[in-house]
């Protein structure tokens, strides 16, 4: 074997023949040498191009001829172990984007509970502050009933109390009202906001389980694949040992 001035290389028992560029002596090989051609070409932490590795070996005429009786031998298409590790780590780095999409969805419907649990609240308040305009209109019917009841002298007197007594509360109703409506409207944007980001989630938590369903129908393709390929070599393995059996019990035999 020789290395025609080849950019990559060419290796026997994992010995480069020769320098990048640089044409090679010839090299003899035996049976049971292992022949690499090229190396693993990296691009952006991933393999673009894989060499090509086999192993020697060499047939005597006799057994060359009967092997031919079994045809061409198929071509093993081994799936690389580089391969597998890099699908199983890519399913784990999927699996724990999706628990983790899963627990910020969590939170959110936490965020979502408490936010609808305040916004009962303060519709408690606003019957509560419906309560004491109620209270109002009975305060103003008792002074139409006091004014008919007593001195104009002492109307007078509980009026300006009834009057300021009033006032009071609906400076008090009015600011709680106002209160309010201002958390109702921060908590509505707040609410919208949440429920945007709880969408995004959902769609990015549904892509990931899509890409994580592909990569194990993948996955489960490529190990049928390997393990047909895997039973296919051993059954050539096995018929290979056979012959070469019973050529050694024909060689064996007197003539």
């Amino acid at each position: 074997i020789q290395d025609m001035k080849s950019s990559n290389g060419t290796f026997v028992n994992r010995q480069r023949l020769s320098r990048s560029g640089e044409e090679s002596a010839p090299f003899e090989v035996k049976t049971g040498d292992e022949l690499q051609f090229g190396v693993d070409v990296v691009e952006n932490k991933k393999v673009t191009h894989g060499c090509v590795i086999a192993t020697v070996t060499f047939l005597k005429e006799d057994e060359a001829s009967s092997y031919s009786q079994f045809g061409t031998v198929a071509k093993l298409e081994a799936v690389s172990s580089r391969d597998l590790s890099e699908l199983t780590s890519l399913l784990q780095t999927l699996k724990q984007r999706e628990e983790a999409l899963a627990l910020k969805l969590a939170k959110m419907q936490e965020v979502i509970l408490s936010v609808e649990s305040d916004a009962s609240q303060r519709f408690q308040m606003l019957l509560n502050e419906d309560h004491l305009l109620s209270r109002i209109e009975v305060l103003e019917s008792q002074v139409q009933i006091y004014s008919q009841s007593y001195e104009p002298s002492e109307i007078q007197d509980k009026a300006a109390g009834l009057v300021e007594e009033k006032m009071q509360y609906e400076v008090k109703s009015k600011e709680a009202l106002r209160r309010v409506l201002q958390e109702k409207l921060e908590y509505a944007s707040k609410l919208a906001e949440i429920q945007r980001n709880y969408d995004q989630s959902e769609e990015e938590c549904d892509k990931f389980r899509v890409m994580y369903e592909e990569s194990q129908e993948s996955l489960k393709s490529l190990q049928e694949a390997y393990d047909k390929k895997k039973e296919e070599f051993s059954d050539l393995e096995s018929r290979l040992a056979s012959l070469q059996l019973n050529t050694q019990n024909t060689s064996k035999r007197p003539s």
